[in-house]
């Protein structure tokens, strides 16, 4: 009996460890929005105008993730008029794979600076709800490891650069020493059973 509690332990207490990482998507293109190029600021002019940046990730990673930590978006955003412009700004940021949508959030009425060097806004926003997370995983997985991030007008008009520009991935893959430790304490259970049953025939 002892053997059989130390082998279950042993077991349970090495189970797959979960190892966490992040990756970087890969720019893959940009269309849509005003005036510039895919690598130049882009002007968003009013409500309902949009701008929309593709990314890739390699098929081979999307397919050994179990589960999505976060998805993290940057942007650089910088109002029309050299930082003279007071006029309302606001805007929607959304992850798109096909037809689903995941919003991550909108700006609010904003007041944004005006593009002098580093004078400008950073704009970070992270989708972290569980549910929504397992779904754009399960929709990634369907497009092969490719998603966009749709920027959304919905009041003033600004410009979208592409600078500091980014879309990042944390996720979670079974941790190959832990399968193999797993495995390890299933065949020392499967062993102590089977002399167990031997010795009462």
């Amino acid at each position: 009996m002892h053997r059989i509690a130390l082998c279950l332990i042993f077991v349970f207490c090495f189970v797959p460890l979960a190892g966490a990482a992040a990756i970087d998507a890969n720019t893959a293109g940009c269309n849509g929005g005003g005036g510039g190029s895919c690598n130049g600021p882009y002007l968003l002019g009013g409500e309902g105008t949009t701008l929309t940046f593709d990314y890739s990730i390699p098929n081979a990673t999307v397919k050994k993730m179990v589960s999505l930590d976060d998805v993290e978006i940057g942007l650089e955003v910088w109002d029309t008029n050299n930082g003279k412009d007071t006029s309302s700004k606001s805007f929607t940021i959304e992850l798109l794979v096909g037809q689903d949508a995941w919003t991550l959030g909108t700006s609010g009425n904003v007041t944004l600076q005006g593009y002098k060097s580093s004078n400008r806004d950073s704009v970070t926003k992270t989708l972290l709800d569980g549910g929504e997370l397992a779904q754009f995983l399960a929709a990634l997985k369907g497009s092969k490891g490719k998603f966009s991030v749709e920027i959304i007008a919905d009041a003033g008009s600004f410009n979208v650069g592409t600078r500091d520009r980014f879309a990042t991935v944390d996720y979670t893959t079974p941790e190959p020493a832990g399968l193999g430790v797993a495995g390890l304490g299933l065949i020392a259970l499967s062993w102590t059973l089977r002399r167990k049953m031997g010795k009462r025939g």
